[in-house]
């Protein structure tokens, strides 16, 4: 999933990005409001070879900001 510094980058640049993940899942991130929205799923794009799946455990389709720092205060 984005990570936080991932949404922060775009939206500093005022951008929407987008973003590949080692597990092959495909994000767009929204540079205005920062929200994360997943756009294809595991495995939808080539993983890396050493993803293992469920170490970030349950992963959503979404994400705000907000949602995004609380995971990575966990």
């Amino acid at each position: 999933m984005p990570s936080v510094s991932d949404v922060l980058a775009d939206m500093e640049e005022g951008l929407d990005g987008y973003l590949s993940t080692p597990g092959g899942r495909f994000w767009f991130i929204d540079g205005q409001t920062g929200v994360s929205r997943q756009l294809c799923g595991l495995g939808c794009l080539p993983q890396d070879p050493d993803f293992a799946p469920g170490l970030h455990g349950t992963i959503s389709k979404r994400y705000t900001l907000g949602q995004l720092e609380a995971r990575e205060n966990e």
